[in-house]
C-alpha cells in the first residue's frame, strides 16, 4: 500500500489543522467557561494553560529574534 506523497502532506496538514483546533477550543472552554481538566486529584488546567501561553510568546519572540537576524544580515 503505497501513499503518494502529496496524500502524505495533506493528511499530516489535516492532522495539524485539527490539533491546532482542538488546542484553541480547549484553551476557549479553559479560559472563558473555567472548565477543568483533572487527572486523579490533580488539576491540570493552569498547567495547560500555561504551556499554551509560553508556546505563543516563544513563537512571536522566535519570530521577532529571526526577522532581527535576517535585518542584520542584509545587505543594503
Amino acid at each position: 500500500m503505497d501513499i503518494t506523497y502529496g496524500l502524505k502532506v495533506k493528511l499530516l496538514g489535516l492532522l495539524l489543522l485539527v490539533g491546532s483546533i482542538s488546542v484553541i477550543y480547549l484553551s476557549f472552554l479553559i479560559i472563558f467557561f473555567n472548565f477543568k481538566i483533572n487527572i486523579g486529584a490533580i488539576n491540570l488546567s493552569p498547567i495547560f494553560i500555561k504551556v499554551i501561553n509560553f508556546g505563543i510568546i516563544l513563537i512571536i519572540f522566535g519570530y521577532l529574534a529571526y526577522v532581527g537576524i535576517i535585518m542584520i544580515l542584509s545587505r543594503k
